[in-house]
Parts: C-alpha cells; structure tokens; sequence
C-alpha cells in the first residue's frame, strides 16, 4: 500500500514556454520556416520544433529547460538570419538558454 513519505515536498516545475517571432526584412514570405531548439549539453533531451501557426507566432511546447541550440530551415534563397533576440537580450551563437524560464525570442532574417 502506497503511503506518503514525511517532511518530503517536491518542487514540480512547468517546462518553460518559448514563443517565437520571424521578421522578414526584403519582401519574402516567412511561412515555410521552421524552428528547432535542441539542448546543448544533453544529447538524450528530445529536440522541439515549431512551424508557425495563424497568428505568425511559433510556439515551442516543452522545451529543454537548459541552454538549447536555435536552429531555422527553410529559409528562401538569398535569405539568412541577420539577428536573434530572447527576452530583448541579443543572442550569440545560436544559444537560447532556458535555465530561468521561458520568454520570446525574435529573429530578424533578410538578403544575405
């Protein structure tokens, strides 16, 4: 018979939420985009992906709460990213870290 441990608390966290949105600079369509984070440290940690949804917005659900590599396909020729921001803080190699939580990261891509 299962029974409760005494002076046991567990502190169950909700995975971070990250949402993402795409400026295009040039004219060209930004739908056929897709996002990848995929942890960096933890290579059994599943990668996540998001495609964008009505509002234009890609929503990642259940993301690594770690730094994770932010990955994009898909882009148009002649296009590439010119910038990434997560919680209005510019992002340098391609690492979102989620360590503290979630937020909202914005990428910028144009002619290359």
């Amino acid at each position: 018979k299962a029974q409760d441990v005494p002076d046991v608390r567990l502190a169950i966290h909700p995975p971070p939420m990250v949402v993402a949105r795409v400026t295009v600079n040039g004219g060209a369509d930004a739908g056929q985009l897709r996002l990848f984070l995929r942890p960096t440290n933890n290579p059994t940690a599943p990668t996540v992906f998001s495609q964008r949804d009505a509002t234009g917005a890609y929503i990642f659900h259940d993301p690594s709460p770690e730094p994770n590599m932010l990955t994009i396909t898909g882009l148009p020729a002649g296009m590439a990213v010119q910038s990434i921001t997560f919680q209005g803080k510019p992002v340098t190699g391609g690492v979102i870290d989620l360590t503290s939580g979630g937020g909202e990261i914005n990428v910028t891509v144009g002619p290359s």
